[in-house]
């Protein structure tokens, strides 16, 4: 058995991720989530991505298997409660979609609503009750039900590409919401339409939604070239292939290395936010480094570009002096990895937020930043024009917003 979905894009694979750690209780730790029962069972079965998940059926779940328990030695069937958990999650997820009338989008299903159905309603007995079976109930066309869902998914749940050198963190989080909705099929070239109406339906409405939130030079010279046609997989791949190779996204590059290099927390506008939302802010940078410049860094420089940004944080400064010097007296090398580094820094973030977190959260000071002069365009812009509140710094804030901010204040 393998994954039908070969092209195994970054959003279903983050998606599926999730789904191991939330609702099969896979232990969210990279090294410990590898060991978990299901996740190795799923690997083995090739089912990497969510939307392979959801293709799976209830034969190949109960011919499941894990890991050996020594070197050598033959696979161990999956418990039956493992069994049950993927089964009762696929039940909840099609009885979920059932009752939208559409794919569910993966951010709608809730933990506790799944653990009330699987304990209280779930027959581990019963057939899977998949959506989108056409039974005599529904003698509706899939184009009819195209044409009476198309309230979904919103369109403001797909963000503006407003600058050309945006387009790897925009591309990624359109395939997110893409995955989530069961619509990969539209931006992926290989594809072969099965029913040509509903095809065409769902591109002329994705069609509308690049025209509406493509607004950078390349992307809309793209979605415009392709007014008579409305062929969206043609569109996304033309506009992945310019901004990939163009001076826009060099100019992101290095905007990015300098922010790297650069940002600091102390004295900054995050020391208003949370030191948590700085460090996951600055793992996400790191992150998209990694991913667009096709030169990822060494774990000691990433370790060093943290350590340069917490500087002067009290409770943060020493962490890695500290952790380097135990270890250093234990024998074990001078040399910490990234991933531990950053637990660490979280680990003492908490502390700190935990404490301070009224005093952020009811701070009535609140910066206006002026923008007269200088100007970043971007769709996650926290407007520029307005007063600033630290609670609207997170994971996604632009790099851009900082550079505005660094500008005035020199």
């Amino acid at each position: 058995m393998t994954d039908p979905t070969a092209r195994n894009t970054r959003g279903d694979l983050m998606l599926l991720s999730a789904v191991c750690v939330r609702f099969f209780r896979a232990p969210d730790d990279p090294t410990a989530f590898q060991g978990n029962a299901i996740v190795q069972a799923l690997a083995h079965e090739g089912i990497r991505t969510f939307s392979g998940l959801l293709m799976i059926n209830e034969d190949e779940i109960a011919e499941m298997t894990s890991n050996p328990t020594t070197v050598g030695g033959d696979r161990i069937p999956l418990p039956a409660s493992a069994r049950n958990l993927i089964k009762a999650f696929l039940a909840y997820y099609h009885k979920e979609s059932h009752k939208l009338k559409r794919l569910a989008n993966f951010r709608e299903l809730d933990v506790g609503r799944f653990d009330e159905y699987r304990l209280t309603k779930y027959n581990s007995n019963a057939g899977i009750s998949r959506f989108g079976t056409h039974t005599a109930k529904d003698e509706r066309s899939a184009s009819e039900a195209w044409k009476k869902s198309l309230r979904v998914p919103d369109s403001k749940e797909f963000r503006e590409l407003k600058q050309d050198y945006d387009w790897a963190r925009f591309k990624d989080d359109w395939i997110v919401t893409l995955t989530s909705y069961g619509l990969m099929h539209l931006i992926d070239p290989d594809y072969i339409p099965t029913d040509l109406e509903t095809d065409r339906l769902q591109q002329n409405w994705f069609y509308g939604i690049l025209v509406s939130k493509c607004k950078s030079p390349n992307s809309r010279a793209v979605v415009l070239n392709h007014k008579e046609d409305k062929n969206t997989r043609e569109i996304w791949d033309a506009i992945d292939k310019r901004n990939g190779s163009s001076m826009a996204s060099e100019i992101a590059m290095n905007q990015l290395m300098s922010y790297l290099t650069s940002v600091k927390f102390k004295g900054s506008l995050w020391e208003k936010s949370t030191q948590n939302k700085f460090l996951l802010h600055f793992d996400e940078q790191l992150r998209q480094w990694d991913e667009r410049s096709g030169e990822p860094l060494s774990d000691r420089m990433k370790t060093r570009y943290l350590s340069q940004a917490v500087m002067g944080v009290s409770n943060l400064d020493k962490v890695l002096t500290t952790n380097l010097s135990a270890m250093k007296a234990a024998g074990n090398p001078n040399f910490i990895r990234y991933d531990e580094y950053l637990r660490l820094l979280i680990e003492q973030a908490d502390v700190n937020d935990g404490i301070n977190t009224n005093v952020v959260r009811h701070n009535a000071a609140r910066r206006t930043v002026n923008n007269a002069e200088t100007h970043f365009d971007d769709d996650y812009e926290i407007a520029m024009h307005e007063t600033f509140d630290p609670d609207d710094l997170d994971i996604d804030t632009p790099i851009s917003y900082f550079m505005v901010n660094q500008a005035q204040q020199s």
